[in-house]
């Protein structure tokens, strides 16, 4: 069985300090992701079969069969296959922090990054029974390449991600250096003495927005809004190839059954389909941009809210239950609603977190947790919400 320890030990350089080791669950197989992803490589393998299946029975030209079966493969392993490449490396990787660095290592290759680096996503599980640490893989602004979709921008040619327990964040924290980003108060909102908030990166126009939502006592600390050249986030990554595969797919149904004069009831379904399509793939962003120019966030004394003058939603600013995810330049805050659902696709809590951000969250009976996304002045929040949570 292998040795964590001794693999990591094995890669320490020179003067070099263990603080921490570990490896990935392997009873873990399934994550938030496969809400996309079961559906997608069922949809993808299924096709993929139907086509095989059809030229092998139609007796088509042999390079059609071949050109069919690649794909057949690639269904498979997206179906099956990737389950037993997860299960080897979480069986054969160990994870490790040093005073210098956080690596991964097999006792072949290994790979690693700067661990003072702050571009680091931390994700918890519901019951925090397990977290993921990811550096670099959601920094970038673009979808191919130049970030967080493509090669991260740093040095480091694959993020460097750690799934273990709790102790983790606690020894990997004490050797991030403190001052890397500094909280200081040209980087922060910082309340008057009078609980007044002073004009941050909000405008005037958003600041009265909220002024006017304000109840009697209520002292306004902080006031931001999501930013508006932050377009794609991670989920990006399988919900744009999903929904062009999806589109194809409905609209040469469409086409086919008009061809053939079909039942009429059969070509508005099919029309549905088309525009659920539709909005997949191009829709969702304008829905996503039109939230951005409107929602305005606050945290007050009591409450945290997201308004845009007719609509209002809040949570208590007391609750200790939120968690921040942090890269270069943006900051998202969560706060927990959705960890009682135990479903794998819609109305679980790992579909809630996976179409969070994305266009398609804040459908009709989906719930979802009260968050501020894509914050630039996050300092300026993290520091309103420690204030009145008393974290």
């Amino acid at each position: 069985m292998m040795d964590p320890r001794a693999l990591a030990t094995d890669e320490l350089r020179p003067g070099e300090r263990l603080l921490w080791v570990g490896q990935s669950d392997p009873a873990r197989l399934f994550t938030g992701r496969d809400g996309f992803l079961v559906p997608f490589s069922i949809l993808w393998g299924g096709f993929a079969i139907f086509w095989e299946v059809g030229v092998l029975t139609t007796g088509a030209p042999w390079f059609f069969a071949l050109f069919g079966s690649v794909f057949v493969l690639i269904g498979l392993h997206l179906i099956v296959g990737r389950f037993f490449v997860k299960r080897h490396r979480k069986r054969t990787e160990a994870f490790a922090v040093t005073d210098r660095r956080a690596f991964i290592t097999n006792g072949r290759s290994s790979r690693e990054t700067d661990v003072s680096r702050t571009d680091r996503d931390i994700n918890w599980t519901r019951g925090r029974t397990h977290c993921s640490v990811e550096w670099g893989g959601s920094s970038g602004r673009g979808v191919f390449g130049g970030g967080g979709f493509g090669a991260p921008t740093s040095s480091t040619s694959t993020p460097t991600r750690a799934s273990t327990g709790s102790s983790v964040l606690v020894r990997w924290r004490s050797t991030t250096s403190r001052t890397a980003r500094p909280w200081s108060r040209h980087s922060m909102t910082q309340p008057d003495a009078d609980g007044s908030c002073p004009t941050g990166s909000a405008s005037p126009e958003q600041r009265a927005l909220v002024d006017g939502q304000l109840r009697p006592g209520e002292h306004l600390l902080w006031v931001g809004h999501s930013d508006l050249q932050r377009i794609f986030v991670d989920a990006d990554r399988y919900l744009i190839p999903f929904s062009a595969f999806f589109l194809v797919i409905v609209t040469s149904f469409l086409v086919a059954a008009a061809r053939s004069h079909a039942n009429p009831a059969v070509l508005v379904l099919l029309s549905a389909l088309v525009l659920v399509g539709l909005h997949m793939g191009a829709g969702r962003f304008l829905v996503k941009r039109h939230r951005k120019r409107t929602d305005v966030y606050a945290v007050t004394t009591e409450r945290a809210l997201v308004t845009n003058g007719r609509r209002t939603r809040e949570t208590d600013a007391h609750r200790p239950d939120w968690y921040v995810d942090r890269t270069a330049e943006h900051v998202t805050v969560q706060w927990d609603d959705v960890s009682d659902l135990d479903t794998l696709f819609w109305g679980g809590s790992a579909a809630a977190q996976q179409y969070a951000n994305t266009g398609l969250d804040g459908l009709p009976g989906a719930r979802e947790n009260f968050a501020m996304y894509d914050v630039t002045d996050g300092d300026g929040l993290v520091a309103a919400l420690r204030h009145t949570s008393g974290r």
